[in-house]
Order: structure tokens, then C-alpha cells, then sequence
């Protein structure tokens, strides 16, 4: 069945299809049980998902309908600049990628390809204000536009705006009920509101499309724990860590694993096990203190557990976390060090002393911390400004000027990075350079006192400009 043009798209007209069941249509829109050939059910595909089109075809085969959204092309100009922009964003150059897709906006304001793009390298970017603004542009556009649904999904979450998260969530997954991450965000959303039922079908679900699935397995395990269903929570911990045994996954479900309850026999021999659980118990204790920012509690909870098992590399690393939080500075360098002794060939252990260091403002320590970390492999943005940092302190600028400028390349938001960076700037002779980026911590979105001191050098600059 059709309704609205003809069979053939003209060829001036870029079109976006998506397919779904009329069972499922009938469920989105409530409709009582009413015929798929019914006028009531094209009139609400036509309200609900026509947005800006000004092609727009459904067609019902059996229970299947198919929806055909469609504008003119934009033109030769703009998809130049579109292909530009998506091969600036595979190299992370995502500050020049926009500026094209922004041109490409200007030439023809009516493609959602434009708009999504456009909210992703934003939300790369960590930038999710206009990551939002982008994407919800997208789906005015075109309502069955899913990927930008998804998208919304993710923003909605990272905002705790729960329920906006889960509308957008269920819109994506009408059209594409198989896309096993929508299906875990669901679940993860749905978790956090406490429709459990809801939650665990979702999860499931995602598990049935990909049994590999770790973060499927977390998630359900993170939720059969806040049930306290210990056998079903450690059931799918213990999937987690055969699935992922050294990576990040892994140790978060290690350190959430919970207690048998019933499980220990009665004999001369349970009383290990029994040791081992409480231990173990202690420690998912320690974590959720953690979580929660009761650290002292933790503290408290992870010295327990060390008096014990001296030997745990990451529990000291987080101990240390927790005393530096508490501002213990020596006790924290101290757990630092015990940590590295243990492991020192470990890039993360190695990062994470350069960040105590620094929040000792032992700059030469956190450096040399730094640069073991980096030569382990942890050449990330926040282990590259801290070894940057460390540099500008020796007033060795055009080695803090190499470091910073790596880090703020590899993350636009390491404001943190980006002011050491102009500073170092300074100090070199790139005046203009580093106003630029004094004046792009200005008009950052995130609240910090960075913007005082950006402020402050750019009068600086200005009074004493020659």
C-alpha cells in the first residue's frame, strides 16, 4: 500500500528509508488494535515522522512498512565539504570538521547528514550542548533518522535527563530493533529508573544479538546487585571477567562481586572460603564508598582489606585516590608508592602517581611519573599535559609546548592543558597563539577557575602590548 507520490524518487532527491513492522507502529502509537490498512495509521505515520520532507512515501507489505523520507540533493559544493569534514573527523581534527559542516549547513540548511555530523563531532568533542542542539535539528529534519536518536540517547543519559533519554532510545530502536548498543543504553537508563523488569529484557535482548557482549553482561550484573540477586549479579560479573580478564571491565567486575550468602559448607575447611568472601565483600563495599564519594569510608574500608592482601596493586592505587580526596597528600604519595612497587611496569599505576604528584605539586615527580607512563603505552591527553606541566615548571617551554600542544590536539577540552599550553605559548614569543586559546577557555561551556586566570593573562597581554 502507498500513500503520497509516485513508486520513482526523482534523482535531484537524497532519501533516508527506514523499515518497521506495523505491529510495532500500532504499539508506538497506541491505537487499539486497528487495521494496518486503516487511513488512522498512515495519517499518524505522515504526523508523527514526515518532519521536513518534502518527498514522503509509506508502503505496507504485509506487516511490514516502509517509510521514505526525501529532499532535493544538496549540492555538489556542500558534499565536497561534507567529505572534507568526515575526513578531518576520522583524523580527530573535529575544531576544522565543523567549520566545514557549517558551510555545508549554509549551502543547503535542509540535510539531516549535515546536522548529525555535526552534533557527533560535537559530542566527541565532549561538547554536549551542541551536540544536543545538532542532533534534536536532526530529527526535526527527519524524524527516522536513528543513528541521531541513539545519539540523543547517550546525551540525554550523560545529563541525567533519564526519561528524554529513554523516549529517544525507544524512537531509535523502532527503527532499528537489532542495534545491540541502543539496547544496552536502554537497559543502563531503565536501571537507573528502576523499571528492572524492563531493564533486564533490554539487556537480555542484547545479549541474544551478541553473546559477547561485556557491556550487556555488566549492566545486568550492576542491576541484579541492586536488587540483591547475589547468584544472578555474580553470574554475569563472572562472565564480565572471562570476557575481558585484564581490562577495564574486568577489574569493575571483579571488585563488584558479591557474597554467597548460602554457598559455604559447614566443615573444618570453609573457613579460607568464608575469608576470602568477607574480603571480597569488603572490598565491593570499599568500591561503592568510592563511587558514592564517601571516601573516608573507603579509606577506612581499604585499609581494612590491605592489613590482609598487601599485595593489591589497584587497591592501593585507590586508597591513594581516596587520601589525596581527603587531602592526606603524604599518605597518598606513600599508597602511591606502594602500588608501583608491587606493578611497576604498569602505564595506569604509573599515570595515575603522576596525577597524585601533581596534587602535591611535586611538578618533578608528577613529570617523571608521567613520562614512564607514556613510555608504557598511556600517552593519552591527561598523561601528556601532566609531563607538559612538569616541563613548563623547569621553564623548559619549548618541550612544554610540545607536550601540551599533543594533548590539546588529542582532547580539545583538556582545558587544563590548553591554558598551560598558552602560557607556554607566552613564553616563546606566540602572543597571538595563546590568546586564542585563552580566549577558547573563555568561551567554554564548562564552569572552572580557569577562566579567572585566562582572564587575568589576557589583560595582561593587553596592557602590555608593544
Amino acid at each position: 500500500m502507498t500513500n503520497g507520490i509516485e513508486d520513482k524518487i526523482p534523482e535531484n532527491i537524497k532519501f533516508i528509508t527506514a523499515k518497521v513492522t506495523v505491529d510495532k507502529l500500532s504499539h508506538h502509537f497506541d491505537t487499539n488494535g486497528e487495521s494496518s490498512q486503516s487511513d488512522t495509521i498512515i495519517d499518524k505515520i505522515h504526523s508523527e515522522f514526515r518532519g521536513m520532507a518534502n518527498y514522503f512515501d509509506v508502503k505496507i507489505n504485509g506487516d511490514e512498512a516502509k517509510i521514505i523520507w526525501g529532499r532535493e540533493k544538496a549540492g555538489e559544493d556542500a558534499e565536497i565539504l561534507n567529505k572534507q569534514a568526515l575526513q578531518l573527523a576520522k583524523q580527530r581534527n573535529f575544531q576544522e570538521a565543523i567549520q566545514h559542516w557549517r558551510k555545508a549547513i549554509l549551502i543547503n540548511k535542509f540535510d539531516p547528514d549535515f546536522y548529525f555530523n555535526l552534533g557527533l563531532a560535537y559530542f566527541e568533542m565532549k561538547n554536549y550542548t551542541k551536540g544536543l542542539d545538532h542532533c534534536l535539528e536532526t530529527v526535526k529534519l527527519c524524524p527516522i533518522y536513528y543513528r541521531a536518536h541513539f545519539l540523543l540517547g547517550s546525551i540525554y543519559a550523560k545529563s541525567r535527563k533519564f526519561q528524554d533519554a529513554v523516549n529517544h532510545l525507544h524512537a531509535g530502536l523502532l527503527f532499528q530493533p537489532q542495534n545491540v548498543m541502543g539496547l544496552v543504553n536502554l537497559g543502563a537508563v531503565l536501571s537507573i529508573l528502576k523499571k528492572n523488569d524492563e531493564a533486564i529484557a533490554s539487556f537480555e535482548k542484547a545479549i541474544a544479538l551478541s553473546p559477547k557482549e561485556i557491556r550487556a553482561y555488566l549492566g545486568l550484573g550492576k542491576l541484579y546487585s541492586s536488587i540483591n540477586d547475589r547468584a544472578n549479579a555474580n553470574r554475569c560479573y563472572k562472565i564480565v571477567t572471562h570476557l575481558d580478564p585484564n581490562g577495564k571491565y574486568g577489574e569493575i567486575a571483579r571488585n563488584s562481586m558479591m557474597q554467597q550468602e548460602d554457598s559455604l559448607e559447614e566443615n573444618d575447611t570453609s573457613k579460607v572460603d568464608q575469608d576470602e568472601e568477607q574480603l571480597e565483600q569488603l572490598l565491593t563495599l570499599g568500591y561503592e564508598a568510592f563511587l558514592n564519594c564517601e571516601y573516608e569510608q573507603a579509606e577506612g574500608i581499604y585499609s581494612t582489606y590491605l592489613k590482609q592482601k598487601s599485595k593489591e596493586s589497584n587497591v592501593w592505587s585507590l586508597l591513594a585516590t581516596c587520601q589525596i580526596r581527603l587531602g592526606k597528600k603524604n599518605d597518598a604519595i606513600e599508597s602511591m608508592n606502594r602500588a608501583i612497587e608491587i606493578k611497576p611496569k604498569s602505564g595506569k599505576l604509573q599515570k595515575q602517581a603522576s596525577i597524585i604528584y601533581y596534587a602535591c605539586d611535586q611538578f618533578e615527580d608528577a613529570g617523571k611519573s608521567a613520562k614512564s607512563a607514556i613510555q608504557l603505552g598511556k600517552s593519552d591527553s591527561v598523561t601528556l599535559a601532566l609531563l607538559g606541566i612538569s616541563e613548563l615548571k623547569k621553564n623548559n617551554y619549548q618541550e612544554s609546548a610540545k607536550y601540551l600542544q599533543q594533548a590539546v590536539n588529542l582532547n580539545p577540552n583538556n582545558l587544563m592543558a590548553r591554558f598551560h599550553f598558552a602560557i607556554s605559548l607566552i613564553e616563546i614569543g606566540q602572543r597571538e597563539a595563546a590568546k586564542q586559546h585563552l580566549e577558547e577557555i573563555l568561551w567554554a561551556e564548562t564552569i572552572t577557575p580557569l577562566k579567572e586566570k585566562a582572564k587575568k593573562h589576557l589583560n595582561d597581554m593587553m596592557q602590555n602590548k608593544t
